[in-house]
């Protein structure tokens, strides 16, 4: 794709509108993600407001002013029948360019984007891996390939519970090599007497107070699972270390079973019939989705579809890289903004580091004119940099 031409007006007005969309948007995403921590029920669906934000507020936008999103690698390549319509909006070059681009069906296209970051994968994942190997390596970090490092908990314990508990309620939240009971009883009861089933490996690593107790109760000949005791007063919190695959809870107050309506799980206290949970490999497939359709796909959206596209027509020129027509300029921008936007949400160094493979994806947008298959790649990243995190931190 050359580069657009436009004239001093429309280069002014350009430049406002990409400002004024990434300030509302960050601003907007920093906002949720202070009510989510003011409000913990509200953390379990500002993801997908913010994911709807990066994907509404550019479109919806373009399309208002009368621009096809197609331009910008949203929803696909440009269609045959739309040229006219883009003829009168882009130069002569552009509009030759994309009469190259041809017509598929979703299908197609999610097919094309998925074999172009397979391929992009195959080729920088094993770099990737040895470099993380090799840094690990030198902060004394070594690995754990068994597959419990690469299992998770059951996505209805998951996440360590932070949120302040209702009366009369019972939370257990495990998270890697973690198993926190936290609970709060009613006026009327005492003190809280619960049994965990873990491995006999488990260890305290914090409690509220001296008031918990934990001891070990005796087990099954053979047996792998060992019964942990807990006791306390009407509120308090255990943290343990656990090798232990499965967690199992049951309680008791006044001398009374707890019934299960008021046992809650994980991080946003979801209720379950179960009162036992395992460590399985389920999340990898569930984690790939989130990321994919709530992270990666409204990012590159947002970043390389919308945004980098209009940077191309303001900013630098396009240079061959690889056999690619890149603006590098455009791109180091986009990606600048992309690596503010993540630090703005948690304010540690080590979010800037997206700034990197931000290029890449950059790259891959106009490599293949499509914003779904950096969103795959994107993905991918993403739950690599998880299964890693696990194997060198379990």
């Amino acid at each position: 794709m050359s580069q657009i031409t436009v004239d001093d007006t429309e280069r002014i007005r350009r430049w406002r509108e990409i400002w004024s969309i990434y300030l509302i948007m960050t601003l907007g995403t920093l906002a949720v993600d202070q009510l989510a921590s003011v409000w913990p029920i509200f953390a379990s669906f500002s993801v997908l407001l913010v994911a709807l934000g990066f994907i509404f507020l550019p479109t919806e936008y373009l399309i208002k002013r009368g621009e096809s999103p197609r331009q910008f690698g949203i929803g696909g390549r440009i269609k045959h029948h739309e040229l006219s319509q883009v003829s009168s909006q882009v130069s002569s070059q552009e509009t030759s360019s994309l009469s190259n681009e041809f017509d598929e069906s979703s299908l197609q296209r999610a097919w094309r984007c998925t074999k172009q970051a397979l391929w992009i994968s195959l080729l920088i994942f094993p770099l990737f891996i040895a470099g993380n190997h090799l840094w690990r390596s030198q902060q004394g970090q070594s690995p754990d390939f068994s597959l419990r490092a690469l299992s998770r908990w059951d996505e209805s314990i998951r996440g360590l519970s932070k949120q302040k508990l209702s009366v009369g309620e019972i939370n257990t939240s495990a998270s890697l090599d973690h198993v926190k009971l936290t609970w709060r009883l009613k006026a009327d009861e005492q003190s809280l007497t619960a049994r965990l089933y873990l491995d006999a490996s488990a260890k305290i690593i914090g409690k509220s107070s001296r008031d918990v107790q934990v001891r070990a109760l005796p087990s099954e000949k053979g047996s792998e699972i060992k019964k942990w005791q807990v006791t306390g007063q009407r509120q308090g919190y255990v943290l343990l270390k656990t090798a232990s695959t499965q967690v199992q809870i049951s309680a008791q107050t006044n001398q009374k079973n707890i019934p299960k309506t008021r046992l809650s799980w994980g991080e946003y206290h979801q209720s379950s019939d179960s009162n036992r949970f395992d460590r399985d490999f389920n999340w990898l497939w569930s984690i790939f989705l989130i990321q994919l359709f709530l992270v990666g796909l409204p990012e590159e959206i947002f970043y390389r579809g919308y945004l980098q596209t209009r940077l191309d027509s303001l900013i630098g020129q396009d240079r061959k890289v690889f056999g690619v027509d890149f603006n590098w300029k455009s791109t180091v921008l986009c990606s600048a903004l992309f690596a503010i936007a993540h630090l703005m949400t948690i304010l540690h160094p080590s979010r800037l580091a997206v700034f990197f493979p931000s290029l890449l994806f950059g790259w891959m947008r106009r490599a293949y004119g499509d914003t779904l298959t950096p969103a795959m790649f994107h993905a991918a990243c993403n739950v690599l940099s998880q299964v890693l995190w696990g194997i060198y931190f379990i």
